[in-house]
């Protein structure tokens, strides 16, 4: 059904049975919002035009579903949001949810089954996207989910259009940034030797002076791009348990954590990075968005209140710094705490 079966026992492996009933309810479901037209040959850019069609130019000529469903956005939100969590249940039992780590025994014993979970999670996440093109919730767990396997231009396009339904955030808007990266560079690129003699002179560095932040930074970034995700994370944890990080040290742990779609360390790095730059209102609204994406409202409510206290204090000092009490109000990365009513006490706060 649209909400997922909680069972007694543990189910060691997801059926082929269970697939296909969730494959065929929310296909039948489907019709009755968007119309039953994604199947596992949709492509995403054939996604995105349809979003670019209904949602941005509000051309419903051809649309098949329920008109009235457009103009519901708590609707759309909702239905992304379940079909947002069965997808998460399939890449999960992958071992991809970085911030909810999988037990070996529930991970594919196969590469039929593994494969099976695959293509369900990626029509799941499909469906998600059209029901929802602007939830942030959604667009962040596709992208982590399509970046696992290098669709790099799939994930581009699915954030691309999501900043132009919601081009003031900027969380999305860094996304893009970084998306975009690989194709922008202009950095030459190394022979095998001259990487692996960058490398180890990095590591070098770093193992005879471990207090050498920017060394480390550079050396995570290095096993970052050479795709050594385990050697990158011990460097960055290292960072993070040095006593002497400073706030530049920890915002580029922030950023490779981002890059890495690794939202649970991400998170720790936010905490890590409020502890040295409290006074900095950015850093705690960041970590307060990330909380409100990750299912965290009380967390989140509480940073954020802690953000616009900041934010205040540093307007006192300076009248012209940024303001953001403009922002927090509309920022749809806040939006599954939004009717929360101590979210509203804050927009509705003395300025």
């Amino acid at each position: 059904g649209d909400i997922m079966k909680i069972n007694r026992d543990p189910v060691a492996e997801i059926t082929p049975e269970i697939i296909r009933r969730d494959h065929e309810f929310w296909s039948r479901y489907s019709s009755r919002l968007i119309g039953d037209w994604i199947t596992y040959d949709t492509t995403v850019k054939q996604i995105a035009d349809f979003v670019d069609k209904v949602n941005i130019q509000h051309d419903l000529s051809d649309f098949k579903g329920n008109r009235a469903f457009m103009r519901d956005e708590s609707a759309q939100k909702s239905f992304s949001k379940l079909r947002t969590a069965i997808a998460g249940l399939y890449a999960w039992r992958l071992g991809l949810l970085n911030q909810t780590p999988t037990p070996t025994d529930y991970l594919p014993r196969s590469a039929d089954y593994q494969q099976r979970l695959i293509k369900e999670a990626d029509f799941a996440y499909r469906q998600a996207f059209a029901y929802c093109p602007y939830s942030p919730e959604v667009v962040y767990r596709y992208v982590q989910f399509l970046a696992a396997f290098h669709r790099y231009d799939d994930a581009r396009i699915v954030a691309e259009t999501c900043y132009k339904l919601d081009p003031n955030n900027e969380g999305v808007a860094n996304m893009v940034r970084e998306l975009q990266a690989p194709q922008t560079s202009a950095a030459p690129p190394q022979s095998n030797g001259a990487a692996e003699a960058a490398l180890a002179q990095l590591e070098k560095a770093v193992h005879d002076n471990p207090t050498n932040l920017q060394a480390a930074t550079a050396l995570a970034q290095a096993y970052f791009q050479l795709q050594q995700g385990t050697k990158c994370m011990e460097v960055l944890d290292a960072i993070m348990s040095n006593t002497n990080a400073d706030g530049a040290a920890l915002s580029n742990v922030v950023a490779i954590y981002y890059s890495m779609r690794n939202f649970q360390k991400l998170e720790e790095a936010f905490k890590r990075l409020v502890q040295v730059s409290s006074d900095v209102p950015e850093n705690w609204y960041n970590l307060a968005s990330l909380e409100s994406a990750l299912g965290q409202g009380p967390d989140a409510i509480k940073d954020l209140r802690r953000a616009l206290e900041e934010n205040a204090r540093r307007l006192a000092r300076d009248p012209r710094a940024p303001n953001l009490r403009l922002k927090f109000a509309t920022d749809q990365n806040f939006a599954p705490i939004t009717n929360q009513p101590e979210f509203q006490a804050l927009i509705s706060a003395p300025k």
